[in-house]
């Protein structure tokens, strides 16, 4: 399951920015052809039909194989195997998208990376990452504005470890978004959450307000297209299929193991 454990740590990694995927993606560079990518509590209908037996059992090789899991993780996939289905989907896309890199290297880690990117175009596993982590919710402006209200802690300044939480929850608010949402979003996200001099992680850390101001102004060549993508309409969070719920309750209940 060497796979499964590097696509996960570089998803966390993407999202906390230690050391995967934006800095990996600028080491080497993972062409579309050498590859040749919940915050809502509400759960509506499957989307997605999973391989069943004749019994209406999940069938064998729609699981996740929990050989080489921990006992944690291996609980995780016991109790969402709709989820797990689609999450082994997901992986098997980015093992045959990323098969001519060593998953544990830098290269691995890009192609990963390049492989489920929102804002990428060309993403090997474009239609994956859309069936567990994208939703309907329209609006660039208005996905930054739930996120602002949604995720800003209570006790400002926050620590760096607060502010580790405020990015998950962010990414989770963004699982709702459409594609297209998500296309504009992503790199803005990218860029204040990246390393100084570049970022705004401690403008951040002094909550919503002053985050947006150093995004305004650093990120400026991303804050302005996702700002002038408005719905005009604030977000009220839609139902997220059953399947793709299930599918983000795995993901971060095998986060949630640790290393």
């Amino acid at each position: 399951m060497k796979l499964l454990h590097t696509s996960l740590r570089c998803c966390v990694s993407a999202f906390l920015f230690t050391g995967c995927g934006d800095d990996a993606a600028a080491t080497v560079d993972v062409t579309a052809a050498e590859l040749s990518d919940s915050s809502a509590s509400d759960v509506g209908e499957t989307a997605i039909p999973q391989e069943t037996t004749e019994s209406g059992d999940v069938a064998a090789d729609s699981v996740l194989d929990t050989d080489g899991l921990s006992p944690c993780e291996k609980a995780c996939v016991e109790q969402h195997p709709t989820g797990s289905s689609l999450l082994k989907a997901w992986l098997d896309c980015q093992e045959d998208a990323c098969k001519a890199f060593d998953p544990t290297t830098e290269e691995g880690d890009a192609c990963i990376f390049a492989s489920f990117s929102p804002d990428n175009p060309d993403a090997a596993c474009g239609d994956e990452t859309q069936r567990c982590f994208s939703n309907t919710d329209a609006g660039c402006k208005e996905l930054v504005d739930l996120a602002a209200d949604r995720c800003e802690p209570a006790a400002l300044p926050m620590s760096e470890e607060a502010l580790g939480g405020v990015s998950l929850c962010i990414i989770e608010v963004g699982w709702n978004a459409t594609p297209a949402v998500q296309a504009l979003a992503w790199p803005l996200y990218l860029c204040v959450f990246s390393g100084p001099p570049n970022g705004c992680v401690e403008e951040c850390l002094l909550g919503a307000d002053a985050c947006r101001a150093c995004a305004a102004d650093k990120c400026k060549v991303f804050y302005d297209p996702c700002i002038a993508n408005s719905s005009g309409t604030p977000i009220t969070p839609a139902v997220v299929p059953a399947d793709a719920a299930d599918c983000r309750a795995v993901f971060q209940c095998m986060n949630s193991c640790g290393p």
